[in-house]
């Protein structure tokens, strides 16, 4: 636990490159010592560990590996998933040779949007995901932002996981 809450520290600090390493390492021993719950956080903090870097394409593939784990007992871990693949759509929308910038926002308002009104999310991630979200509203269509909000209030969490995995595996 130690090493993943260094991980957010050197982040935050802007050191990316260690906090990759040493959320790295966290995830490894978790692995050796077949803690799931430890697990799953940890791969949560690799995750924005390599967003941090502009590691994208590795990024989306350690938050996808918390989905299926998190989904069934660790509803708050998944939460934190969610709002971290909520910042890598948003990043991902800004990169010059990819379709779908408006859709990948779209997504990310609506994930933001589900993160907030679901009752399990730590109040930090809320508070996170309507500076995000108040980010990204701006660059949508109205009418495109305000369905994607009404979507991720309106949907269950399996129903907001099922929308982002489709969206996903169509990339």
């Amino acid at each position: 636990m130690c090493l993943s809450e260094l991980a957010l520290v050197w982040r935050s600090a802007g050191e990316t490159e260690q906090a990759v390493v040493v959320a790295r390492e966290a995830v490894a021993i978790c692995r050796d010592t077949e803690n799931q719950m430890r697990l799953i956080l940890n791969l949560n903090y690799l995750g924005v560990a390599l967003i941090g870097t502009g590691e994208l394409a590795p990024a989306r593939q350690t938050l996808l590996e918390v989905i299926p784990r998190a989904q069934a007992d660790h509803v708050g871990f998944l939460l934190i998933a969610l709002y971290y693949f909520a910042e890598l759509l948003v990043l991902e929308s800004h990169a010059a040779n990819l379709p779908g910038s408006l859709e990948r926002q779209a997504l990310a308002v609506a994930l933001l949007s589900c993160v907030r009104t679901q009752t399990a999310t730590w109040q930090i991630f809320k508070d996170k995901a309507v500076q995000l979200q108040a980010q990204i509203e701006g660059t949508l269509p109205a009418e495109l932002c305000a369905t994607a909000i009404e979507s991720g209030k309106s949907c269950t969490l399996e129903e907001m996981v099922n929308a982002l995995l489709g969206a996903v595996d169509t990339e």
